[in-house]
């Protein structure tokens, strides 16, 4: 089973991962969409192509992967625009699809695009891990917004879809791109980072670029979780490196924390 299928340009690097694995394509029987913009489904007709694997989204993002609605960001990505094509299955909130000896329920989790889709995944051993299907605000800021004609009402759904994943059970949450630094919240006792920066994204080192390491440390006794603890570590991501690098300077690290729990606009 394959989740989004990146950019076009990406097709021989997920190849190459692929055969690194061990895994031949032609093997993929699902290939699910958390949902439908360019660089998420940029090679979903190839990889369907070579083992007749079915496709799955949402029935609200069909509609962009259809061409009904203008809404790719292949524009706003500056590339073209991918030919049109309908997915196999329109997936609803809640359904339930098995694979072998895994399980994945589907929940709805608009804000991103109106059909954003998380998954829940439980593997054979009763363990459960869960991905949001778009965390990224870029397309829920107000310019682009407005110059669509859509409602500004996506930022409060996105909000309460994070609340509904909050209130699940999972062992392991799987990270979704962000690029944007963003609060977080405490939500029923459970701790929500709306997004981690630009962990591994590259770019120059200036206080715009501020990002976070999120250090979750869990003690395990007896198989049962009996004390865990969380740390933030404001960083820089350095553009030949592109890897987050901690900051030193103290006066930069407050603001990043401040800009966390919810006392500044900017973690600058």
């Amino acid at each position: 089973v394959m989740i989004d299928t990146g950019y076009p340009v990406m097709q021989q690097q997920i190849l190459s991962s692929l055969a690194a694995l061990g895994l031949d394509p032609k093997r993929i029987c699902a290939i699910l969409h958390s949902h439908g913009h360019y660089d998420h489904i940029g090679n979903t007709q190839f990889f369907a192509a070579q083992g007749g694997a079915r496709t799955y989204i949402s029935r609200a993002d069909n509609e962009i992967v259809n061409g009904t609605l203008d809404l790719s960001w292949a524009r706003e990505l500056g590339e073209e625009t991918l030919p049109f094509f309908n997915c196999d299955i329109l997936v609803e909130d809640g359904d339930v699809f098995t694979f072998g000896s895994t399980r994945v329920r589907c929940l709805l989790t608009p804000g991103h695009t109106d059909g954003v889709l998380s998954f829940l995944i439980t593997l054979p051993s009763g363990t459960v891990a869960a991905m949001h299907g778009g965390i990224g605000r870029n397309s829920m800021a107000a310019k682009f917004l407005q110059s669509y004609g859509l409602s500004l009402d996506c930022r409060e759904r996105f909000r309460e879809g994070l609340h509904r994943l909050a209130d699940e059970h999972v062992d392991l949450v799987l990270g979704n791109h962000p690029h944007v630094l963003q609060p977080r919240e405490i939500y029923n006792g459970a701790e929500i980072i709306y997004s981690l920066g630009n962990f591994l994204f590259g770019g120059s080192r200036t206080c715009e670029n501020a990002t976070i390491v999120y250090r979750f440390t869990l003690e395990i006794t007896d198989g049962k979780i009996t004390k865990h603890t969380s740390e933030i570590i404001p960083c820089y991501c350095y553009d030949e490196l592109w890897q987050p690098c901690p900051m030193e300077d103290f006066a930069e690290k407050q603001a990043v924390m401040a800009f966390m729990n919810g006392r500044r606009d900017k973690p600058f």
